[in-house]
């Protein structure tokens, strides 16, 4: 998974140096542009420049809605040429992604389906072109000041129209697999060129005839806005899905906050944990952006910088959470350390799919008891274990019993499992 930081608010025109170069330091290595803030050519190339210096890939990117600004409508034919010049300057910097406006559907007054995929085919031909995906996204629409479901925010006509694109560009349209998870098709190679190469800076690209023209991107606060249930949502458009826009509000009007941000009594009220388990059940391998302008604008000046250093631990925890299933799979053998609840959740969630050898932890009491069906050993048995076999550590404290296993000389994969977002339907 390639996890992408926006960095609208944070990069400016006039000195994008200072806000790249403090990206750069808080370790993040990708980023999305929105082409309606760097629109000028020169401004873009200094952008670009600035980026690249500071070792930072422009991984995907934001095509102008002239729609959504100040409601003005512009005509097809406008709007068809600003985004066959967002795709191509995408292929000139090695952009992979390209985010559209859904144009087609919100100009034609008359829902001329005709009309709608001649717009589309046409920037699927400048996109084979030039090696890129164009990404639908959810969105929102304004009745008298109330923002309500708008283009795409059904996932299954969403799906549909995925699959009719895609097949009239001449790609395999997403399968589904036996299990009802999100199959293997043209899509996933896609992701694993979101993912693998990231879109180097000044990277040219060719077409490439074997990737899907079209995917889909999830803005989590459209959804949350919405009242959708972020679980199906995901799981109705399964490998179609690209990339997730991670932004946090408080469910009324539009924000970019934050994952977290936005919290009421009662906890968050967007639903991560839907989200969360509908990505790693359709083992998602995408983008990840997370979008905070909002939450970084507000920031005192002395406390940006550390804001940014927290953005970045914010996508990596995305990034581990999302992934989780993925790397209990990864290992052939796997035991655990720590016999208590998290221990506990794991035999119940996993146990049966990636079974442990068994686990182990420092309670000198619990050695030689059995604890949910496992054997609970003295850690010195670790030292017993092949180099290839994983240690899961089940137990909040990750950082100290880490360092406890790397003083005991081993040199297992370590790794940390959660139960923070548990798997659905087995409660």
């Amino acid at each position: 998974m390639n996890v992408v930081y926006s960095s609208k608010g944070i990069v400016n025109i006039d000195s994008p140096g200072r806000g790249a170069s403090v990206m750069a330091r808080a370790g993040v290595e990708n980023i999305v542009m929105d082409f309606s803030t760097w629109w000028d050519d020169q401004i873009l190339d200094r952008v670009c420049a600035e980026f690249d210096k500071n070792g930072m890939c422009v991984s995907g990117a934001i095509a102008p809605d002239m729609w959504a600004n100040e409601g003005r409508a512009c005509s097809n034919e406008f709007l068809l040429r600003l985004t066959e010049k967002c795709i191509r300057t995408c292929g000139k910097i090695g952009c992979p992604g390209l985010i559209i406006p859904a144009f087609p559907i919100k100009v034609t007054s008359n829902g001329d389906s005709a009309v709608q995929a001649a717009g589309y085919q046409r920037l699927a031909a400048v996109a084979r072109e030039n090696g890129i995906t164009l990404l639908l996204k959810n969105e929102c629409k304004d009745v008298n000041g109330h923002l309500v479901r708008g283009t795409f925010c059904d996932a299954k006509e969403a799906a549909e129209l995925l699959d009719m694109l895609n097949a009239g560009a001449g790609a395999t349209p997403a399968v589904q697999r036996q299990d009802g998870k999100a199959g293997q098709s043209g899509g996933a190679k896609m992701q694993r060129t979101m993912s693998e190469q990231g879109g180097k800076t000044g990277q040219s690209r060719g077409a490439k005839t074997d990737l899907l023209t079209f995917g889909f991107c999830l803005d989590v606060g459209v959804c949350n806005i919405c009242g959708q249930n972020m679980y199906e949502f995901v799981q109705a458009l399964g490998s179609r899905l690209k990339a997730v826009v991670l932004r946090d509000n408080d469910g009324r009007a539009e924000a970019s906050l934050l994952p977290f941000a936005n919290a009421g009594a009662f906890g968050s009220r967007t639903d991560w944990r839907g989200l969360i388990c509908g990505l790693r059940d359709i083992d998602f391998d995408g983008m990840v952006i997370l979008s905070f302008s909002d939450s970084f604008c507000v920031m005192p000046g002395v406390l940006r910088t550390k804001y940014l250093d927290f953005a970045k631990s914010m996508g990596d925890y995305f990034k581990w959470q999302v992934g989780q299933r993925r790397v209990l799979a990864k290992y052939e053998s796997r035991v655990l350390f720590g016999a208590g609840n998290m221990c506990r959740n794991y035999m119940k969630y996993y146990g049966g799919e990636f079974p442990p050898l068994f686990t182990c932890d420092n309670n000198k009491r619990l050695w030689d008891t059995e604890f949910e069906g496992l054997v609970v050993k003295n850690p010195e048995e670790l030292k017993k274990l092949p180099r290839d076999c994983a240690i899961f550590i089940c137990n909040i404290y990750y950082g100290e019993i880490a360092e406890q296993l790397r003083d005991m000389g081993l040199e297992n994969p370590i790794e940390y499992f959660n139960d923070e977002y548990l798997p659905f339907g087995r409660d």
